[in-house]
């Protein structure tokens, strides 16, 4: 019978796990405006910037993406990488719904000029809340499809054990649980009235 002693221990890795930043959009339901095209919303959260969100054909104008988790969580920022020149959004705006009444009613941050093919960020205080929109405001459509064309979507969140669990079982499958890393380059954003750091990773 295991002692006291050993169960805690056992118990330590989980206890790391939870207290550290990491990316938590794949353990959110997803669901997008307009109609996704098939397999968008897993390859917001896959891991694979060769894989792009894109909405079906015939769909038009602003496009956005919410992120629903089964229990409040603690979030502090979000990442978005941009597929290309063809679907893209020149301004895009973070919005949460904090106490699960399914009103998105508090603004998060703005994203201005976010770049193509690259990493652009988005920092807050943390929150904790039950969805997570993002919602594009401006942009171009060089085809039939709404705007935007995401490679990937991070949300940047206090990790749980059971998130690689919720995962897997969406069909994404993951080594670990990325971790929050620092962000290099800065460019526009407006935060809550403020300005917080619009970067790009190594």
């Amino acid at each position: 019978m295991p002692t006291p002693i050993t169960l805690l221990l056992a118990l330590l890795p989980v206890v790391g796990l939870a207290a550290e930043a990491g990316d938590i959009a794949c353990s959110a339901q997803i669901t997008m405006q307009p109609q996704p095209s098939e397999g968008a919303q897993r390859a917001l959260v896959d891991g694979d910037k060769t894989t792009a969100s894109s909405f079906e054909v015939g769909t038009e104008g602003e496009g956005s993406f919410t992120f629903t988790f089964d229990h409040p969580r603690q979030v502090s920022g979000l990442r978005l990488l941009q597929g290309g020149d063809v679907y893209y959004s020149t301004e895009l705006s973070v919005e949460a719904d904090l106490d699960g009444d399914g009103e998105l009613e508090t603004p998060l941050a703005e994203l201005s000029d976010a770049p193509l093919r690259e990493w652009a960020a988005a920092n807050w205080e943390p929150v904790s809340l039950r969805s997570l929109r993002l919602r594009s405001t401006a942009g171009v459509s060089n085809g039939r499809r709404a705007h935007p064309c995401l490679a990937e979507v991070q949300i940047i969140g206090v990790r749980e054990a059971d998130d690689m669990r919720k995962a897997a079982e969406a069909g994404i499958a993951l080594a670990t649980l990325p971790v929050a890393r620092p962000l290099e380059r800065v460019t526009r954003l407006v935060s809550s009235g403020q300005a917080p750091a619009l970067m790009a990773p190594e």
